[in-house]
């Protein structure tokens, strides 16, 4: 399904031109973003000087990706960090995920995805299939 970065706070939120993202994936980060945002958020005003770590395991990690991309679009820099996460949009998505976590630039990084050889759902969707 077609990408939409989903932050609106009055200000030009960047494009991810040409994004897609499978549609179970982004439906499973929709139906607790609003909870999500809501609870960081206010720990974030009752904890202002901690840092926020996102991670995620498998369904997990595709929901911590989308999930970090959001709270990355607001400022709150997360450093998000998933284990065997499957492929969760096309190129241009992968494209614009690391552009927004700056994973190009020498410093450290604040996205990270770890997989292992032997797992095959990191390997899925297939590549055929557009991701």
């Amino acid at each position: 399904m077609p990408y939409n970065t989903g932050h609106k706070n009055g200000k030009k939120e960047p494009s991810c031109y040409n994004c897609t993202v499978h549609a179970g994936f982004f439906t499973s980060w929709q139906n607790t973003r609003s909870t999500i945002l809501d609870h960081v958020a206010a720990a974030r005003e009752q904890y202002p000087d901690y840092k926020l770590v996102l991670v995620g395991h498998s369904l997990g990690g595709a929901v911590a990706a989308l999930a970090g991309i959001e709270m990355q679009l607001r400022g709150w820099e997360p450093t998000v960090t998933t284990f065997g996460e499957p492929k969760v949009g096309n190129r241009a998505f992968a494209d614009f995920l690391g552009k927004i976590f700056r994973l190009d630039e020498n410093s450290a990084w604040r996205f990270r995805r770890v997989t292992h050889v032997y797992d095959p759902v990191p390997l899925l969707p297939l590549e055929e299939w557009g991701y």
